[in-house]
């Protein structure tokens, strides 16, 4: 799907829509069902509709705990509940124990981890199993493990997909202590420094280290950090290992903490035969994941990391287009103050963005330099000028026609080719308020820096819903 699809208004007939037929085909089953397979499809129902099926499933399943309240994540003298964790708890639920509570302690520095769970065992009818409270690098986990319906066995089954010699190795990335991979040594505060010598770009106080899954010592250390996307970033994978095409940036404070990281992926762009022999190998740079700890956030750090990305692969010979792979509402918020100060901060590229000329080819040529596409020039272009407005809030007639002629051209066959002209206009008419809306947001954010909302800042992950023109 290109970047302008995925900001566009979303079609009468959509897969979400599909999704939105199955939603009532369980509707209409769960009217009839009873015990076991109502829940059951209550279950499926969280899926599409979670706040709908919450209430049945706590209804039919008294065990039902949801996952902000029983888990809590600690890293050095902070602590917070997880955003989701339906990838590994579904529907955001820990089922089958009474006042659960699941803690995952990292160090803020190496990210060692240990996991430790306690809760009663609920057994209908039978007296209550109380459970001693077990850690990941105890030996009792060994039999937790065969229990199906243990929480750390939910837990290992979304741990990196690798060979381990026993089932107690599934949850290395979440010991305190790591036993060796192979011939390689523990990762430990002593060795831990030689991952972190040359730092990848320097950004006042905060470092970024660029890694891969080549090194064994990075390897390791990525398997601690990457199991974190499950709990911040919807939607997250666990990329492949053996995949050469990841790079990893760790984002660090000169005190050593980590704040959090990127990945991204290198595509190898091909626009033509005679295109490769003048300038050779190229990628497309595809931001996959993005994440700021929680204790690190309202604090402008995510905008300026992913500024400080942006400059580094422009730079980059190699990369040709830089992408961000399906980025929530949230993070395009981020991502349009990110490119705005990017390409307003060069004198050149301002000259280019003003309502004169040929503003096709202007947007073409700030491309080109700024290695960024189209739709997304375009959206600093609409805010420039809409900022350099004597009125905001009566922008010039042009500008409107750029931004209302953007939304057809990204919304023509995602469903404005499917109603009459009257529809057109009024959809149109629609689409450009909430882009100016949105605007005025990142503009004023953009002004009063240091005081942005850093809930933009935890994720760039796939967004499940696109209810309006952006």
């Amino acid at each position: 799907m290109s970047q302008e699809a995925e900001v566009a208004v979303k079609p009468d007939v959509s897969v979400e829509e599909n999704g939105t037929e199955s939603v009532e085909n369980i509707i209409e089953q769960l009217k009839e069902a009873e015990g076991d397979k109502k829940l059951e499809l209550a279950l499926k129902l969280a899926e599409y509709e979670p706040e709908e099926a919450r209430p049945i499933i706590q209804l039919l399943d008294p065990t039902c705990v949801d996952t902000q309240e029983a888990i809590n994540i600690k890293i050095g003298e902070s602590s917070f509940p997880p955003a989701v964790a339906y990838q590994i708890f579904p529907a955001d639920f820990i089922r089958g124990y009474t006042h659960p509570k699941l803690t995952i302690t990292l160090d803020s520095v190496t990210l060692a981890t240990n996991v430790t769970f306690v809760g009663t065992k609920y057994v209908p009818k039978i007296e209550a199993e109380e459970l001693e409270p077990k850690s990941s690098n105890s030996g009792d986990v060994v039999s937790n493990l065969s229990n199906s319906d243990s929480v750390l066995t939910s837990l290992t089954e979304h741990m990196p997909n690798c060979e381990y010699p026993d089932p107690i190795d599934l949850i290395k990335p979440f010991m305190a202590e790591d036993t060796s991979y192979g011939d390689q040594a523990p990762l430990d505060s002593t060795n831990m420094s030689s991952l972190f010598v040359s730092p990848f770009i320097t950004t006042g106080d905060m470092f970024i280290y660029k890694m891969s899954f080549d090194s064994e010592l990075e390897k390791c250390f990525l398997r601690r950090m990457l199991p974190l996307a499950y709990f911040f970033i919807e939607g997250s994978r666990y990329p492949d290992e053996t995949d050469k095409n990841w790079d990893f940036y760790i984002l660090k404070h000169k005190n050593g903490d980590f704040i959090g990281y990127s990945s991204a992926y290198n595509f190898f762009s091909y626009t033509s035969g005679e295109h490769y022999m003048s300038e050779g190998y190229k990628v497309k740079k595809r931001i996959a994941q993005f994440m700021i700890m929680p204790n690190w956030q309202h604090l402008g750090i995510g905008q300026k990391f992913f500024l400080a990305l942006l400059q580094s692969f422009q730079k980059d010979e190699e990369v040709q287009i830089i992408v961000v792979e399906d980025a929530s509402d949230e993070f395009e918020t981020l991502r349009d103050r990110a490119q705005y100060t990017y390409v307003t901060s060069d004198a050149e590229a301002v000259s280019l963005l003003g309502l004169h000329g040929d503003i096709k080819s202007n947007i073409d040529l700030l491309c080109s330099k700024f290695k960024l596409e189209p739709l997304q020039i375009q959206r600093v272009f609409e805010m420039y000028n809409l900022r350099e407005c004597q009125d905001p809030f009566k922008p010039p007639k042009l500008l409107l026609t750029c931004i209302k002629q953007r939304l057809w051209d990204s919304n023509y066959f995602e469903g404005l080719s499917t109603v009459d002209p009257y529809e057109q206009r009024q959809q149109l008419e629609a689409g450009c308020e909430n882009v100016l809306e949105r605007y005025y947001t990142t503009l004023k954010i953009t002004e009063e820096e240091g005081e942005e909302d850093d809930e933009l800042e935890t994720a760039s992950a796939p967004s499940a819903k696109r209810a309006k023109m952006n």
